[in-house]
């Protein structure tokens, strides 16, 4: 879905730059906060709704339209029902919407807020007018291109063999360059394509010698998910001993073909936020996992299941190695099982899996600054900590500092000590690695970097010279 309504559609604000975490305005061109508690939106007057049915004028994008997109948006996140993907507690904070000018929208929150610009560029921030909702609404059944009603910069014509078509909104506040545009899927070489497939998929080795070769974080890092509201893994020394024993530089280079990079709760691919290597503690070495194995009753423990995705295993061939390092280090009691998702989230949630956890694909990044993720997760109050039992006081601490903290520097470094916390402590979730895919770029494009993030409204400013 992202992939069509992120270029079709508009956010109020926008990620200019991912690199650099740089917001810039959308529908809004302009904002401010004259208080804590209020945000005030100027919105650019050359926005205008894409000419489809039952908006053929082409109208202009009115304060009164993001009002009524923001109350509904307000009033679906205030129920709860969305996956979890949808996040619907980045609008927790949003109490009011209101127009108090023609072209101005103004947002009443109930406490100051560090994140509210984040939530109005979030990943599916994407402003809907009235007409179109409605339209949809009847008509949904039928899901045709027709129906996607944007004000972004291109107009979504269909789908072909899994590649995506568009052309020009050439009426609105930003006019791609681009008159028509083809998204392929990773590796189908569509001239549009801004990089050539990874290495592991080669193309055409003489236009690929001119290519400069990128290496880009994947959209999810490599974890491991351990239920410490009951035995064994309430015992976090236990929790420790199994991410000790596995040295992430021979995962990296086993398992991953040396694309990927070890990780902490805060992956490397936030770059400020995530803590360097020497400032997280280790064991002073495998024996030292051992030792707290040991120590924690783990020989006792049996058979240890490690459940592997199978959509998963067979890509890395992740069960062999993962099992053969945690045998080789803690000893010979570990066993690997590969099964899909859904029959691994039922066998492995709750306090009655017993010495269980599972290794695989953790959740994509959800936007640049990661502070607000962890506190999704760590928060005593938070849903992850609810369904594994997790307790730390000195993370809540750390995260009730990180959720009224304006300042980035500031952020970034308790963000840090977080993420070297639930190092030193242990915690229900182990970041091993984060992936990186391997791509070739042609110096005959002009387009925005690829990032681990949603990217699709960049292509505004895509051409090939």
């Amino acid at each position: 879905m992202i992939e069509v309504l992120g270029r079709t559609h508009s956010r109020l604000i926008q990620w200019a730059d991912f690199g650099s975490f740089g917001l810039e305005g959308d529908l809004a061109s302009s904002w401010e906060q004259p208080d804590p508690l209020t945000l005030i939106l100027h919105l650019d007057p050359l926005a205008r709704w894409q000419r489809r049915p039952p908006m053929m004028d082409g109208r202009a994008v009115t304060a009164s339209d993001v009002v009524a997109h923001l109350e509904r948006a307000i009033a679906i996140a205030s129920a709860g029902r969305q996956p979890a993907l949808r996040r619907d507690w980045d609008m927790a904070t949003f109490s009011s919407v209101s127009s108090p000018a023609e072209g101005v929208v103004a947002i009443t929150l109930s406490r100051p807020d560090p994140f509210a610009l984040q939530t109005l560029a979030g990943r599916f921030a994407l402003v809907q007018a009235p007409e179109a909702v409605a339209a949809f609404d009847a008509t949904w059944h039928g899901c045709r291109p027709e129906q996607v009603i944007g004000s972004g910069p291109f107009v979504y014509q269909h789908a072909k063999d899994g590649v995506l078509h568009f052309i020009a909104h050439e009426q609105g506040h930003r006019v791609p360059r681009a008159l028509e545009l083809s998204v392929a899927p990773p590796g189908r070489g569509s001239i549009s394509d801004e990089f050539l497939a990874d290495r592991r998929q080669p193309g055409n080795g003489a236009a690929a010698a001119a290519f400069k070769r990128h290496l880009v974080f994947q959209s999810s890092p490599i974890i491991s998910a351990f239920h410490t509201g009951g035995a064994p893994w309430n015992n976090l020394a236990l929790v420790r001993a199994v991410s000790t024993a596995i040295d992430r530089v021979a995962l990296v280079r086993d398992v991953f073909g040396a694309i990927a990079v070890a990780s902490s709760a805060v992956s490397p691919a936030f770059g400020g936020f995530a803590p360097s290597e020497r400032e997280l503690p280790t064991a002073s070495g495998l024996a030292d996992a051992r030792a707290l194995w040991e120590a924690g009753g783990g020989p006792g423990l049996g058979a240890v299941q490690i459940a592997f995705p199978s959509a998963f295993d067979p890509r890395y061939s992740a069960s062999g190695a993962v099992v053969a390092m945690l045998d080789a280090t803690l000893g010979a009691q570990f066993q690997a099982t590969v099964d899909s998702y859904p029959v691994i989230a039922a066998s492995f949630a709750g306090p009655a899996n017993g010495p269980a956890a599972w290794f695989g694909w953790g959740p994509p990044l959800t936007e640049p600054d990661p502070s607000r993720q962890l506190i999704e997760t760590y928060a005593s109050a938070s849903a992850t900590a609810t369904a594994t039992a997790y307790q730390s006081p000195a993370v809540e601490a750390l995260l009730k500092r990180i959720a009224v903290e304006f300042d980035l520097p500031r952020r970034q470094a308790l963000t840090r000590e977080v993420a070297i916390t639930l190092a030193r402590e242990g915690s229900p979730i182990v970041t091993w690695v984060h992936p990186q895919s391997e791509w070739q770029r042609s110096p005959a494009l002009v387009a925005a970097a690829r990032t681990p993030f949603w990217g699709q409204h960049l292509d505004v400013g895509a051409t090939s010279i």
